[in-house]
C-alpha cells in the first residue's frame, strides 16, 4: 500500500458517467478532480490531495466515487444538494482535502424508492428530474433503486400474448397516478383508461432511467410478475385456477392467476422474455404476493406452494433471479419455501426483522417509509435512524444493507438524508455533530440563531411523528384525524414550533442567501400556523357547545382566515404548490382531453383518491398542505361546513354528529344532507380544468414569513395550551402509522 493510502494495483479511469456529473455539479473543478475506479478496493472510497492542486477520488464502484465526490463537496467546499433547496456555489479554487479521507461502507446494500414514490412524487416528471434523481441518488451511495416506470408497456405486450385485445388491456390498466398500485395488486382499472401515447413514451424514458442507474454500476430492482391479469383473461383460459381478492380500500376485487398453477410459470416466462427484452435486468424481481390481502381462503400448504411455484418459475426463466419482497406482509410459509440465497427481503417499516427475531435468517435490509402519501409534515425521530441501524447490525448477522422506502419525496430533507448518511457507515455516526454538519451545508454559514432554533426543533419535533394537519381533515365539530388511518397527534401545539420558527427567522441577515434555509423558514412557518390551526378549531367546537353562534362564526372566521394565510405563505415556495403539480401533468398531453385526463389523475391522487365513485376510506390520504389546495379545497369545505352550523345554531337544532355513520373513524362522505352537498362539491373539484399558462412566480418567502409570523405569534397568548413536552406519543415506535398491521395493513 502506498503511503497516500492507494493501492498498488492499477486503476481503471472513472467512468463517463462520473465526468459528466462533474460538469453539471461543479464544472469548474472539472479539470482538479482525478477519480480512480478500483475494483479490487473494498466498498467505499478515498479522498485525498493530488500533485498540481488537485483532488484525486478513489472508489470501488462508480456509486463510491460519486459518494467520495458527494463528502468532498459537502465537508470541503461546502456544497449541499437536497430534494428541498440546494447550496451550488463553489469556492474559485478547489479547497485541499488536507488529512485524508477513507470511507468503507459495511453494509453492501443500499436500496430507495418505493413503488409509491413512483405515484406520489415521480408521476409527471420529465427526463431532467429524472436525471437529478439519479445524480441524487448515486452522490448517497444507492446502489438498489427500484425502478418501475414504463412497465405498463411490458403488461401490454405480454397481454397480447395471450390474446387479450389492446382495448381490453388498456381499459386494464389504470391511470398514470395509480399505476404503482396496480403493479401492487390492490387494483385495476382506476381512474383509466391509460392512453396509448403514455405507454410509448414512458417505455422510452423508462429504457433512459435504467441505461443510466446502470451506467453507475446499480442494481436496479425490476417488478416481476405476481399473477395479477384482467377479468378478461380468466375467460380465455377458465381451466385455469384463480384467485379473486376480497377487494383493497374498497375498490373491486382484483383477479390472479393461482401461483400454484401451471399457468402462472407460462405467463410469468413471457412476461419476463418481454421485461429483459425492454429494460434487460440485473436479475433482482420485486414480488409481492398478495399484497395488503387477507387469505382467509389460503392454507398454509397453498402458501408454501406458491413460494415453491413462483420461485421455480422464476429460475426457469432466469437462472440468476433474486426475489425481492417486501416485508410488510409477508407470509412465513412462502418465506421458507424459497430457496437459499434466491430470496432479498426489505424491512421497509424497520419493525420485521425485530418483531420476527430475524426474518428467518434471510438477507434483510432495513428501511423507513417515514413520508406517507405526501403529508407535508415535519418531524421523526432522528435519533432512532442511526441506532436503529447499529443496533439491528450488531443483532442481525443477515441484515444486508439499509435504505429510504419513502411513498413520497420532496419533503423533511433533513430525516432523509440522515438516513442516507446512516445506511453509509452502518448507524455508526454523532447525531449531535451530524446536525452541526447538517446545517453548516445546508445554510452555508455559522448563525447562533439557527443553531437556537434547532436545538428547539430537536427537543420538540425531531423526536416522533407529526400527526394530520387540521386544514386537511374534513370538516366535523369533532374530527380526530384528516387520514382514515393516522391521526391528530396531541404534542402538535404551536408553542413547539414558534419558538423555533422565530429564532430561524432571526437568522435571516447572515442566512438568507441560502435556499435550503429559505425553504426550512416556509416550512416550518406552515407547521406552526397548521398547529395554530388545532387552536382555533378548538375555540370554533366550545363556542358550538355553549350554542353562542356569534361567538362561533368569530372563531371560524378567525380559522378561515388563518388558512388561507397558511395558503399565501406556501406560494412563496414551488415544492408546496398545486399548480405546478397540475403543470406538470398537462404537459404529458398530446392534446386537449389527454391534458385534461392527465389533470385529472392529479387531483383526484392528492384529493379523493378513489375508487372514483365510492372514495372511501382513501378520501385524503394524502392531506398535503399545499397552496392552491388549501385555498381553493379544503378552505372551501371548511367554509360550507362554517355555513351549515351556523345556520344550525342559529335555527336552534344540534348537527347530530355524534350519531351520523363513520367508515375508518371518520364520518361518512354522505353521511347526511350537507355532507352530500360536500362530497358533490369535492368531485366537481377533481373534474376541474386548468388554463395551459406557466405557474405564477413565488414571492419572496422571507417577506412572507415574517408577516405571517408578526401576525400570529402574539395572537398565541389568547389560546392557552400548554405546551407537552416529551409526554410519550400514542404512535407506535415504529415507522408505521396507527392501524397498518397484519394481512389487512394498508401501505399507501
Amino acid at each position: 500500500m502506498k503511503s497516500n493510502g492507494f493501492s498498488e494495483a492499477p486503476a481503471r479511469r472513472a467512468p463517463d458517467v462520473f465526468s459528466h456529473l462533474i460538469e453539471r455539479l461543479c464544472p469548474a473543478y472539472r479539470n482538479r478532480i482525478t477519480a480512480e475506479l478500483r475494483p479490487e478496493e473494498k466498498d467505499g472510497f478515498q479522498l485525498a490531495d493530488a500533485p498540481g492542486g488537485r483532488i484525486r477520488i478513489s472508489g470501488n464502484t462508480p456509486v463510491s466515487l460519486a459518494a467520495g465526490l458527494n463528502y468532498y463537496l459537502r465537508e470541503r467546499a461546502g456544497v449541499h444538494l437536497s430534494w428541498c433547496g440546494d447550496r451550488l456555489a463553489l469556492p474559485p479554487e478547489p479547497p485541499p482535502v488536507s488529512t485524508e479521507v477513507r470511507r468503507e461502507f459495511p453494509l453492501p446494500l443500499r436500496p430507495c424508492l418505493n413503488y409509491c414514490t413512483f405515484g406520489y412524487s415521480m408521476v409527471w416528471w420529465e427526463w431532467p428530474r429524472w436525471e437529478r434523481e439519479i445524480d441524487f441518488m448515486a452522490l448517497n451511495g444507492i446502489n438498489m433503486p427500484l425502478a418501475v416506470t414504463g412497465i405498463e408497456a411490458i403488461y401490454l405486450r405480454t397481454l397480447l400474448h395471450f390474446g387479450l385485445s389492446r382495448e381490453e388491456i388498456l381499459a386494464f390498466l389504470s391511470g398514470p397516478a395509480f399505476l404503482p398500485w396496480q403493479y401492487m395488486n390492490n387494483l385495476d382499472s382506476h381512474a383509466g383508461p391509460l392512453p396509448s401515447p403514455w405507454i410509448t413514451s414512458h417505455l422510452a424514458l423508462g429504457r433512459r432511467i435504467l441505461e443510466r442507474e446502470r451506467a453507475w454500476g446499480m442494481k436496479p430492482i425490476l417488478p416481476g410478475f405476481s399473477g395479477h391479469v384482467p377479468e378478461a383473461f380468466a375467460r380465455l383460459y377458465p381451466r385455469c385456477r384463480f384467485i379473486r381478492s376480497e377487494g383493497w380500500c374498497g375498490f373491486a376485487p382484483v383477479v390472479t392467476i393461482d401461483p400454484a398453477d401451471p399457468m402462472f410459470a407460462e405467463v410469468n416466462a413471457v412476461f419476463l422474455r418481454e421485461l429483459t427484452g425492454a429494460f434487460g435486468t440485473d436479475h433482482y424481481y420485486s414480488i409481492d404476493l398478495f399484497h395488503e390481502q387477507r387469505l382467509d381462503r389460503c392454507s398454509p400448504d397453498h402458501l408454501a406452494a406458491c413460494g415453491r411455484s413462483v420461485s421455480a418459475a422464476l429460475l426457469a426463466a432466469d437462472p440468476e433471479a433474486v426475489w425481492v419482497m417486501q416485508a410488510w406482509s409477508e407470509r412465513p410459509e412462502i418465506i421458507r419455501n424459497i430457496p437459499a440465497g434466491r430470496l432479498l427481503l426489505l424491512d421497509i417499516g424497520k419493525e420485521r426483522l425485530k418483531a420476527t427475531g430475524g426474518l428467518d435468517g434471510r438477507p434483510v435490509v432495513w428501511g423507513t417509509i417515514h413520508s406517507f402519501g405526501g403529508q407535508t409534515e415535519i418531524g421523526g425521530d432522528l435519533a432512532a435512524i442511526p441506532r436503529e441501524i447499529a443496533e439491528q447490525r450488531r443483532r442481525f448477522p443477515n441484515l444486508a444493507g439499509a435504505g429510504a422506502f419513502p411513498e413520497s419525496i420532496g419533503n423533511n430533507p433533513v430525516l432523509f438524508e440522515l438516513v442516507f448518511d446512516s445506511a453509509l457507515c452502518g448507524g455508526e455516526l454523532d447525531l449531535e455533530q451530524w446536525v452541526r454538519g447538517y446545517l453548516r451545508r445546508r445554510y452555508g454559514r455559522e448563525s447562533a440563531a439557527a443553531v437556537q432554533a434547532w436545538r428547539f426543533l430537536l427537543r420538540d419535533v425531531y423526536t416522533e411523528r407529526r400527526g394530520d394537519p387540521i386544514f386537511a381533515a374534513r370538516p366535523a365539530l369533532r374530527p380526530d384525524r384528516a387520514n382514515a388511518w393516522a391521526g391528530f397527534n396531541p404534542n402538535d401545539v404551536p408553542l413547539h414550533f414558534f419558538p423555533a420558527w422565530e429564532k430561524l427567522l432571526e437568522a435571516a441577515p447572515a442566512l438568507g442567501g441560502s435556499d435550503g434555509y429559505r425553504f426550512d423558514v416556509i416550512d416550518l412557518g406552515r407547521q406552526a400556523l397548521s398547529a395554530f390551526g388545532m387552536q382555533l378549531h378548538r375555540r370554533c367546537r366550545t363556542a358550538y357547545e355553549e350554542r353562542n353562534a356569534g361567538e362561533f362564526r368569530r372563531a371560524a372566521d378567525r380559522f378561515l382566515e388563518l388558512l388561507n394565510d397558511c395558503d399565501a405563505l406556501l406560494g412563496s415556495r414551488p415544492e408546496f404548490r398545486l399548480d405546478r403539480w397540475i403543470a406538470d401533468a398537462r404537459r404529458w398531453g398530446t392534446g386537449p382531453a389527454e391534458k385534461a385526463y392527465y389533470e385529472w389523475n392529479a387531483r383526484l391522487l392528492v384529493t379523493l383518491w378513489g375508487p372514483v365513485e365510492s372514495p372511501e376510506p382513501l378520501f385524503d390520504y394524502c392531506c398535503r398542505e399545499w397552496h392552491g389546495l388549501l385555498r381553493d379545497y379544503y378552505g372551501v369545505r371548511w367554509a360550507m361546513f362554517f355555513d351549515y352550523v351556523t345556520g344550525e345554531l342559529q335555527a336552534g337544532r344540534s348537527c347530530g354528529e355524534e350519531k351520523l355513520p363513520r367508515v375508518e373513524g371518520r364520518i361518512a362522505l354522505k353521511a347526511n344532507a350537507f355532507y352530500r352537498e360536500l362530497h358533490r362539491f369535492e368531485q366537481a373539484y377533481v373534474r376541474q380544468i386548468s388554463p395551459d399558462r406557466p405557474p405564477e412566480p413565488c414571492p419572496d418567502e422571507l417577506a412572507a414569513a415574517r408577516r405571517m409570523f408578526e401576525k400570529y405569534a402574539p395572537r398565541l397568548a389568547d389560546y392557552p395550551v400548554a405546551a407537552r413536552r416529551k409526554t410519550g406519543s400514542r404512535r407506535p415506535a415504529a415507522d408505521v402509522p396507527a392501524g397498518f398491521a397484519g394481512d389487512g395493513a394498508v401501505l399507501l
